[in-house]
Formats: C-alpha cells, structure tokens, sequence
C-alpha cells in the first residue's frame, strides 16, 4: 500500500485511534503518501504525541496531508510535529494549511525550526493560517527561509500578509538571500491596500534570480496607480521569471496591456 487516506473522520476525537494508527505506522516501509486531512489532530496534544512516536522511524512516507487539523490552538502540537520531522529524511510534501498557526507565535517558532534543520522538504503549504497577524510569524518564517535550501515551493496565500507592510519587507528579505525557492504562491493577500508593499515585492523581484513562477492572484494590485508601475519596472529587471499570474486584481485595460508587452514572461489574467 503506497497511499493511506484517513480523511475527515474525526482522528482526533478520541486519543485511542492515533494509537491504532500509531501502531500501523511505526513499522511501516511502504506508505509513501499520508493524507489525515480534517481529523481535528489538535484538540488533543496526546494525539501528536502519538503521532511523533508513530513516525520517529519512518523512512518511506514524502507527502504528509496535515490540513485542517487546528494545530494552532495548542503549541504542543507544533513541539511534537517539530520532534517529528526536524530529522525526517523522507518527506518532501508538507501540507499545513488551515491550521490557525499564526494565533500562536509560538507554534510559528517551532515551524521554524523544522524548516531550519529538514533539508529535505521541498513543497510547503501554509495557506490560511494567519501569518499576517502577528508580526513575529513573518520574522520567524524569513529567519528560518533564509537558512534553508531544500524548499522550492512556497504556498503562503491567504494569510492577511497586506494588512502590515513589515511583513512584505520579510518576504523581500527572504528573497534576496534565497535561492532555492522557485515557485512562490502570494494569493489574496491584500498586497494592494498600500503601496510599500508592492515597493518590497518589487525590491524582492529585481534581486532574486530563481522564482520562475510568482502566483499574485486577488490582491488589488490596480487599487494604487502606482502599485502597475512598480511591478512593471519589477518584472523588466528580473531575468528568471518565466509565468506571473495577476488574475482578480482590479487592473485597468491598459494596465494589462502594459504588463501584457513584456518580452519573455506570460502574464497571465
């Protein structure tokens, strides 16, 4: 068996079935792909702890579903998927979206330093987990991005990044001095509300040489006038860029047609 889908039947309701599972999984060499999406995992700190213990010597599985567990209301949790994966050595797939992390800067820290010390995750998804909110998500995310080189795929939409421009200037940050990520999903941020945002993302193109696909999709980018103009200048002074997709960001027609005359990067609406 190379898959094992346990999703949405509620997990985490009762300590007794990560124990099951804990007892399937720990000497298991097969299962490459984990799916425990909407388990509700982190109403019960024993549950990850369990979980850690499942797969302290698991060497097989590389796509780990964690989705909708709400992991964030309790940062035991983040310690014991910490203590899970910092020496995991198989797992290139993690998916942590909808958790609520960003409630809880310390679960923020503990996700830092897995992704300080894995070297072998290369796909992360943190879509809606309110990183946005608090700004030591953001610091902490930059700190241990600007030491890693496995991840090339970045998924942080959805997460209010817009609403505080210091976030964005640690994603410039991140960009400037990684070199790793290729692919960097930034949707639906509110990016556009102010224009030092967009100053930050286009400081971050001119100076990062491997992203070849940037998602920027419903982020009122045509809000501010000049918010196109800084893109613009952005987008012709980066040369690794391959695909930008701007879709829902209230462009006018000649914005998009602007943006549309650049030679060798499909713009995509």
């Amino acid at each position: 068996m190379r898959k094992l889908s346990l999703v949405n039947i509620n997990l985490g309701k009762n300590v007794k079935n990560f124990l099951f599972l804990k007892d399937a999984l720990e000497n298991n060499n097969s299962i490459q792909n984990l799916d425990l999406e909407n388990n509700n995992l982190g109403e019960n700190e024993k549950n990850m702890f369990y979980f850690k213990d499942a797969l302290k010597n698991n060497n097989s599985i590389q796509l780990m579903n964690l989705c909708n567990n709400n992991f964030g209301i309790n940062e035991k949790n983040m310690r014991y998927l910490k203590d899970t994966l910092e020496k995991n050595n198989s797992i290139l797939n993690l998916d942590l979206r909808n958790n609520n992390l960003g409630i809880n800067e310390t679960s923020i820290y503990y996700l830092k330093e897995i992704i300080e010390k894995n070297n072998t995750i290369q796909t992360l998804w943190l879509e809606h987990n309110n990183l946005g909110n608090k700004e030591n998500n953001l610091l902490y995310l930059k700190e241990a991005l600007m030491a890693n080189k496995s991840i090339q795929s970045l998924n942080i939409g959805y997460n209010n990044l817009g609403v505080n421009e210091r976030n964005m200037l640690y994603v410039k940050d991140i960009l400037i001095i990684n070199n790793s990520i290729q692919y960097l999903d930034l949707r639906n941020n509110k990016l556009g509300k102010k224009e030092k945002n967009i100053e930050y993302l286009k400081e971050s193109i001119e100076n990062n040489n491997s992203i070849k696909f940037l998602i920027l999709n419903e982020n009122n980018i045509g809000e501010i006038e000049n918010n196109v103009y800084n893109l613009k200048t952005a987008l012709e002074n980066n040369n690794s860029l391959e695909t930008v997709w701007l879709e829902t960001n209230n462009l006018k027609e000649n914005e998009e047609l602007i943006l549309k005359n650049l030679k060798l990067i499909k713009i995509r609406y």
